[in-house]
């Protein structure tokens, strides 16, 4: 699409499979966009999840709502709500694009995603665990060159089906309605180049799920992480069987792996 969005600031692709995907440039000024962003490093306390059980999500959350109580949950993953009170511009700005999309709040919540590096990415999937109607996602902060979004039909391939890649940047904003996530999956993939740092920020609004506690592991940098490599402890583990069969998760906590 890049011909086109250079000459227009909006730009609307229906899918085949029904739905659609938008993308609109500069949605919030430079001004606004550097608060926002600062506020983010600033202000905000970041988790990790496990991801289906066995995998650490290669990317950070903090998710923030007009109701503590409610969560998000996909896959595993289970993030429970902070008040978006307590973020003065982004409650101001959730405040303003819940107006344009003629709702009253983004009542799923508001997802900041950090994603350190190239190397933080999200596999393919589709965002449709809790009923989502509006799934608009807002660039803080992007990599130059920016990182790519790929978009696929999400079974067998039919003729005429397309293979979507969008390249937004901060200031920028996407859509991908409900009915797009029924038939298309789409994905964050590690860049192939050493790339800066990618904040986003997800609105949210579908059905909302009380959500008792937090599965998330707290981060204290934004920094990306300096070693990613498995270390092992060989001998007797007092709190391992030997044999049996564990999570990931559970190696490092008793320190099997490190």
């Amino acid at each position: 699409f890049e011909n086109d969005l250079n000459e227009s600031k909006s730009y609307q692709f229906n899918l085949k499979r029904g739905g659609l995907i938008k993308l609109e440039r500069q949605v919030i000024p430079n001004e606004q966009l550097f608060q926002i962003r600062t506020e983010m490093e600033e202000e905000v306390k970041y988790n990790q999840y496990p991801f289906r059980a066995a995998f650490v999500e290669p990317r950070l959350h903090a998710l923030y709502s007009n109701n503590p109580a409610n969560g998000y949950m996909y896959h595993g993953v289970k993030m429970k709500s902070r008040p978006l009170a307590e973020l003065h511009h982004i409650s101001q700005l959730a405040t303003t694009l819940a107006d344009r999309f003629r709702t009253s709040e983004f009542n799923i919540g508001l997802d900041l995603v950090v994603y350190r590096n190239g190397k933080d990415s999200i596999g393919w999937h589709a965002d449709n665990t809790q009923g989502e109607q509006i799934i608009a996602s807002l660039l803080i902060d992007s990599p130059c060159p920016a990182r790519t979004i790929c978009i696929k039909p999400n079974n067998i391939p039919r003729d005429g089906d397309e293979a979507i890649e969008l390249y937004p940047t901060s200031g920028d904003m996407y859509q991908m309605d409900a009915k797009m996530q029924e038939g298309y999956l789409h994905s964050i993939p590690r860049a192939t180049t050493e790339t800066k740092r990618r904040m986003v920020i997800v609105f949210r609004h579908g059905q909302p799920k009380k959500v008792d506690s937090d599965l998330g592991v707290q981060i204290k940098s934004l920094l990306p992480p300096t070693d990613r490599r498995v270390h092992y402890k060989f001998g007797t583990l007092s709190e391992l069987t030997e044999g049996h069969l564990y999570s990931r998760q559970i190696l490092l906590k008793t320190g099997a792996h490190w």
